[in-house]
């Protein structure tokens, strides 16, 4: 028998958080974009990319706080297994990121990811803000919209489904809106579906959003300062 999460939503939670993982999706960027033309001083792209970062933190946490406390509350009763979950999904992450990577430069040695590329560019014009947004608060809403509702209103329905759907939809976000060739387009897919899949499995193992949030900020991490 499937174990459920042991921290859930409400209702309203649940629906809030569905409307706001599409709501910052397809129309935040687009109010902001298109604000920015009128400001007599407009902002420059990493300073537009940190106001999103901002927004999508506030938005997140304003409707999940509650779910945040008590799941991170319900991880620190037990700190060693949280931990363990977060270094044993970090790890397998690490493993089959560098199996994905050795194997693309063999078949695919013209790929770049153009997502990284688009970080480094935007980490050149402000080091601090992109920095902030990226290892901070883009991993802290990002977990509490795909581990937590996208995984968790799944879960219960269905393991297989939660861990497709909530990782295809990660994977997708990540490389959505950069123009590339089909093929690179596939490979790029591929090369993030292993991080939605460990980050979810160290959810579900830990039973806490603590584990994936720890996991996801060191990956970030590790990823900014292999840019440096």
């Amino acid at each position: 028998m499937m174990k459920s999460l042991p921290i859930s939503f409400t209702k309203a939670q649940r629906n809030l958080g569905w409307f706001w993982w599409i709501f910052q999706l397809l129309f935040l960027p687009v109010i902001l974009t298109e604000g920015n033309r009128y400001l007599g001083n407009p902002l420059s792209p990493a300073e537009l990319n940190f106001l999103f970062f901002c927004l999508n933190f506030a938005g997140t946490s304003l409707i999940l706080g509650r779910f945040t406390l008590l799941s991170c509350r319900h991880g620190l009763r037990r700190p060693f297994y949280t931990l363990q979950s977060a270094f044993l999904g970090f790890a397998l992450y690490w493993l089959v990121t560098i199996l994905l990577g050795f194997g693309t430069k063999q078949l695919f040695p013209d790929y770049v990811n153009q997502n990284d590329t688009s970080i480094l560019h935007l980490l050149q014009q402000s080091p601090v803000l992109i920095t902030v947004g990226t290892t901070l608060l883009a991993p802290i809403a990002e977990e509490l919209l795909y581990r937590g509702v996208i995984f968790g209103s799944l879960h219960n329905r269905s393991r297989i489904l939660a861990y497709a759907v909530s990782a295809t939809l990660f994977s997708l976000v990540h490389i959505l809106g950069f123009s590339q060739d089909p093929v690179f387009f596939i490979v790029s897919f591929v090369n993030y579906l292993p991080a939605g899949v460990c980050l979810a499995w160290a959810y579900e193992r830990s039973g806490s959003i603590l584990a994936p949030l720890l996991m996801h900020i060191a990956i970030n991490q590790i990823g900014m300062q292999a840019m440096r």
